[in-house]
């Protein structure tokens, strides 16, 4: 069936396959464009060096011209490369590196050779000698161009052993690289003095863009090669410095003396680019004195950070910088350098507080970007950053108040050696060994080659003496120094606290007291107005029931009401009538029949005719009182005088009393009785008034009332109301 199938197809296609991915030559170029900084590239080859699989105790980096073109040439006294191994590191991705007794490697990316020799220079040959192997590597943006290839090619070459399978690697290496024939290949592996290790030649330089006088454009390389002959220095300016935190500056900063000269300077660099440095670094033929810079401070002191969400903890050095500059904080990723002199909490301010100090930090938990020249920017270096900061200021603040920094310039005022650090700290060149030595050795005189022999401390003067034991932070639980000013602001806060805790206390209570009195006032007000809807409903329910003929007494109308009060005026007038008469004629007309403190008062029968005669023309003047027939005995009140004595009708209810009457006289009793009536109607009147005195029942008095006014009307209610 296959071959029916097949019939008239042409040949069957082989078996199957997934196509591999392929690298374009210029992601050389794009690859290496990672390292804005290009010491961050130099420090790229020194990693490859030092990590544990090469293991390398010194790496030489120099300046050479070979075959008329300017090289940088990096030689280790490493491991060495084999052929697999060469293949490996000159490929994208690979790296089985690992940590080997107790030292974990930087490079953890596989891309580090790549991008750093590429950020360099466009070419690059590798030499590396191994036991009795001799390979080289080509890693060239030049050579694939002349080539014309599509993908990258890396011709490998065993110089000692060519074989047929790297002929024609050995063929283009000669003719597109700057090494033509055999023995300039071979004078490269001469130059590697050790019986193993690895050289790398870098050329085609970087160049940049200059302007000269006449605004005329040249290219210069990015180094400079000629001011200093023991160090290559970054030609036009510093590295990019952050201006602020997560800021990155796009110019480049021009030297000044606050600059870090590591900025710049690549024999600064490669001095602190190791907080514990095992590597010795020669540059352009002259050792870099590496530098212990947690150790080369004054007035060291550490501090404690515990990061978000682990257990472990991290120690922070702090101490003044004895030359003055460069300060800040240097970050460093498992003894690398990845950040220097960064400036964090006061270093940040223009006030010059927090000058000079110098924070180092190896934060192991954080993880840096693949150039190696910064961390991620996630929460965790946030974090870090702010409780760095916070603890330089602590330092500086307690600093200030012991007196080492004074208070109105905030400059160090530093020790009786200003330029010499608590301890001094130097390598031996033979077995790379740290000594301390004694107080009184200046640092600055000491000769460029040191061995433990020149040691003036006996215990410490031989290389067979373990190195001295350094203190060990995992014990370290706290900060070595009290922070007494931190404590003291710190109770400055909580009294400031507590006094404006206090204060809006008070201020709660008194508000939650006038909210009480508002309640009880609103309370008040509910039980005033359901007292008053109560009385209006009662008062509505009557007069409702008395219009509807449920009442005991009907509402009289306001006519009724109006004869009412005519009425009592006149009882009222006429009982002042009366006794005003009978007052003035109280001598002629009684009798006495008790003792002194009663009055007997006659009437016109029983007085003599002459005197009926005589009070004729006083009888006319004076009205007639009903009562004339009867008499009234009327007791004296002490000290009131009952002659000529004139009472209103409301003096007599309140001072008339009637204490003695006679049975047999009905007038007299009819007299007691209007009194009682008359109390009572003005009782009822005013219970009535004050029922009438509603919108119906004034609807029902302007209704009765044909003509009288509202002023009129409330004229006879206020008339009403004087009985009351």
């Amino acid at each position: 069936m296959a071959s029916s199938t097949n019939q008239g197809q042409g040949p069957s296609p082989g078996p199957s396959t997934v196509p591999l991915s392929r690298f374009s030559p210029s992601y050389l170029h794009t690859n290496s464009t990672s390292h804005a900084w290009p010491f961050g590239a130099i420090a790229e080859l020194i990693d490859n060096a030092y990590d544990p699989d090469v293991n390398a105790s010194s790496m030489y980096i120099d300046y050479e011209e070979i075959n008329g073109k300017p090289c940088l040439t990096f030689t280790d006294d490493g491991s060495g490369l084999d052929v697999p191994k060469m293949h490996k590191m000159l490929s994208f991705g690979f790296s089985d590196k690992e940590e080997i007794n107790g030292k974990r490697p930087i490079g953890v990316y596989g891309n580090g050779f790549k991008s750093g020799s590429m950020r360099l220079g466009k070419d690059a040959v590798v030499f590396s000698k191994i036991e009795d192997s001799m390979v080289i590597g080509f890693l060239s943006q030049t050579y694939l161009k002349e080539i014309k290839a599509e993908d990258i090619k890396v011709p490998i070459v065993q110089f000692n052993k060519i074989s047929k399978e790297h002929e024609l690697s050995f063929t283009h290496l000669k003719k597109y690289s700057i090494f033509k024939s055999d023995s300039a290949l071979k004078e490269q592996f001469d130059k590697i003095l050790s019986p193993t290790g690895t050289r790398i030649v870098i050329y085609n330089l970087s160049q940049e863009k200059s302007f000269n006088g006449q605004h005329q454009v040249t290219d210069r390389y990015e180094f400079d090669f000629k001011k200093d002959h023991t160090d290559i220095l970054i030609a036009g300016g510093a590295r990019p410095r952050e201006k602020s935190e997560g800021s990155l500056k796009v110019f480049r900063q021009q030297h000044s003396e606050e600059t870090p000269k590591c900025d710049y300077s690549l024999k600064a660099y490669c001095s602190v680019l190791y907080l514990s440095p095992k590597i010795k670094i020669y540059l352009r033929k002259k050792k870099v004195r590496t530098v212990l810079i947690a150790k080369s401070l004054q007035e060291t002191e550490k501090d404690v950070y515990r990061p978000m969400g682990g257990n472990s903890k991290v120690t922070i050095t702090f101490g003044f910088n004895p030359k003055k500059y460069p300060y800040g904080v240097c970050f460093y990723h498992f003894n690398r350098l990845i950040k220097s002199y960064q400036r964090l909490g006061y270093q940040m301010k223009a006030d010059h507080r927090g000058s000079q100090v110098v924070g180092v930090i190896d934060c192991n938990f954080l993880k840096p970007t693949h150039n190696k020249q910064d961390f991620f920017g996630d929460a965790a270096y946030s974090r870090c950053l702010k409780a760095v900061g916070d603890k330089l200021n602590d330092y500086w603040n307690e600093k200030r108040e012991s007196g080492t920094v004074a208070g109105s310039s905030n400059q160090f005022l530093g020790n009786k050696k200003a330029d010499v650090p608590d301890y001094t700290w130097v390598q031996c060149d033979k077995c790379s060994k740290w000594r301390k030595l004694p107080d009184s050795v200046d640092p600055d005189q000491l000769p460029e080659r040191w061995f433990c022999s020149m040691n003036k401390d006996t215990s410490q003067n031989n290389c067979n003496v373990p190195q001295e034991a350094e203190d060990s932070d995992d014990e370290l639980t706290r900060p070595t120094y009290d922070k007494k000013y931190k404590k003291k602001e710190a109770d400055k806060k909580l009294k400031k606290k507590l006094t404006e805790s206090l204060r809006m206390l008070e201020e709660k209570k008194r508000e939650a007291a006038q909210k009480n009195e508002m309640q009880k006032q609103k309370e008040k007000i509910k039980n005033l107005e359901a007292q008053l809807k109560s009385k209006d409903g009662t008062q509505e329910k009557q007069i409702k029931g008395h219009k509807q003929g449920k009442g005991e007494e009907p509402i009289p109308t306001v006519p009724q009401l109006l004869a009412i009060k005519s009425e009592l005026v006149a009882q009222g007038q006429e009982i002042q009538e009366c006794i005003g008469y009978l007052s003035d004629h109280s001598h002629s007309e009684r009798k006495r029949t008790h003792d002194e403190d009663c009055i007997i008062i006659t009437s016109e029968e029983d007085d003599p005719p002459e005197k009926k005669m005589k009070s004729t023309s006083e009888e006319e003047q004076k009205p007639s009182c009903s009562s004339s027939n009867n008499f009234i005995k009327i007791k004296q009140e002490p000290g009131i005088s009952t002659t000529n004595q004139k009472f209103t009708s409301t003096e007599v209810q309140t001072d008339i009393s009637f204490s003695e009457v006679s049975e047999s006289d009905s007038d007299l009793q009819k007299l007691m009785k209007s009194e009682e009536k008359l109390k009572n109607i003005r009782c009822h009147v005013a219970r009535l008034l004050k029922m009438v005195v509603t919108e119906e029942g004034m609807q029902d008095m302007i209704e009765n009332l044909q003509g009288d006014s509202v002023d009129e009307i409330l004229e006879d209610v206020m008339s009403f109301t004087e009985l009351d």
